[in-house]
C-alpha cells in the first residue's frame, strides 16, 4: 500500500499549463472585447422614442379631463328635446332605458374628448410648441454635420493594428447618429402634421367630437326601431350634452345644424388628424404608471 502526504505538492501536468495559459488568454481576449464594445452597447440602450415624448408633451389627456355634466342634468335636456310632440312627429318610440344609458355615456365621453382637444389645441398654440419645432431642426442640423465629420478621414491615417477599432468605431457611432436624425425628423414630422390644429376653431373641435360620438350611435341603434332615426337622436345628444349652442327662434332647425356640421367635418382635410389626436389623448398614459 502507498502512502501519499497530504501536504505533498503536486507538479502541474505539461497539459495542466497549456489548458491554464489558453484559459488566461482567452479570458484576457473576451475582457478586451467586452469592454470595446460595452460603450456601443451603452449608446443602443440609450435610445428614446421622441415622437412618444412629443405625444406626452402636447397632447392632453382624455383620462384627466373631466365631464361638464350630470346624468340627471343630460336626461333633463333630452327629455326636453324629445317631446312627445318631436317623438309623435318624428314617429319614434319612446328612448328605452338602455339607450338613455348609452346616450349619456357617449355625452360624457364626446364632453371629456372636447376638453382634451381644447387643451390640446391650447398646447400647440403654445410658445413652446413653437421653440420645440425650431430646436428640432437645429439639432437635424447638428448631428448632420457629425455624420459629415465621421466621414471624413484623419490627417493622419491610423496605424494597422487600430485600423479595425476604428472601423467599429465609427461604423458604431454613424449608425446611432443615423437613429438620432431619423428619430428627430420623424417627431418632427409628427409636429408639422398636429401644428394643423392650431387653426382649428371651438365650432369645428365640436363638429369632429360630433362626428366621433355618430360612429358609436349607429352601431348602437342598428337594426333596432331608432335606426332611421339616427340624425334625431344625434342632435338630440348634442343639444342634451350641450355641444352645440341651441338657438331657439321659428326658423332654427337644430337637426339640419348638427347634420350639417358632421358632414363638413367628414370632408374636412383635418379628419384623420382628428381621429389620431382623439386616439392619443385616450394612450397618452398608457405605461406612465409608476413613473
Amino acid at each position: 500500500m502507498e502512502i501519499h502526504d497530504d501536504n505533498e505538492e503536486t507538479m502541474p501536468s505539461d497539459q495542466d499549463a497549456e489548458d491554464e495559459e489558453a484559459k488566461f488568454e482567452l479570458g484576457d481576449e473576451d475582457e478586451s472585447e467586452r469592454h470595446d464594445y460595452d460603450w456601443i452597447e451603452t449608446l443602443q440602450d440609450s435610445r428614446v422614442d421622441l415622437t412618444l415624448l412629443s405625444v406626452r408633451t402636447f397632447i392632453a389627456s382624455f383620462q384627466d379631463a373631466s365631464p361638464s355634466i350630470t346624468k340627471n342634468e343630460f336626461l333633463l335636456r333630452l327629455t326636453k328635446f324629445l317631446d312627445p310632440e318631436v317623438s309623435l312627429r318624428q314617429k319614434m318610440p319612446p328612448l328605452t332605458s338602455d339607450l338613455k344609458d348609452f346616450l349619456f355615456d357617449a355625452a360624457v365621453e364626446a364632453t371629456k374628448q372636447l376638453k382634451a382637444w381644447e387643451r390640446t389645441v391650447e398646447r400647440v398654440k403654445s410658445q413652446e410648441f413653437k421653440e420645440t419645432q425650431v430646436y428640432l431642426q437645429q439639432e437635424i442640423e447638428h448631428f448632420r454635420n457629425v455624420l459629415r465629420l465621421l466621414r471624413q478621414n484623419t490627417k493622419q491615417a491610423p496605424p494597422d493594428w487600430l485600423l479595425p477599432c476604428r472601423r467599429i468605431w465609427i461604423k458604431s457611432v454613424q449608425d446611432h447618429v443615423e437613429d438620432i436624425i431619423w428619430s428627430l425628423q420623424g417627431v418632427k414630422k409628427y409636429l408639422q402634421g398636429l401644428s394643423k390644429l392650431s387653426v382649428l376653431g371651438r365650432t369645428t373641435i365640436e363638429s369632429h367630437v360630433i362626428l366621433l360620438a355618430k360612429e358609436g350611435l349607429l352601431e348602437k341603434i342598428n337594426g333596432s326601431p331608432f335606426e332611421r332615426q339616427s340624425s334625431l337622436l344625434l342632435a338630440a345628444l348634442a343639444y342634451a350634452a350641450e355641444l352645440v349652442p341651441y338657438v331657439e327662434n321659428e326658423n332654427s332647425d337644430y337637426v339640419g345644424t348638427v347634420k350639417t356640421r358632421v358632414s363638413r367635418a367628414e370632408r374636412s382635410k383635418q379628419h384623420l388628424t382628428a381621429l389620431g389626436v382623439s386616439l392619443m389623448s385616450r394612450l397618452v398614459d398608457f405605461g406612465q404608471e409608476g413613473r
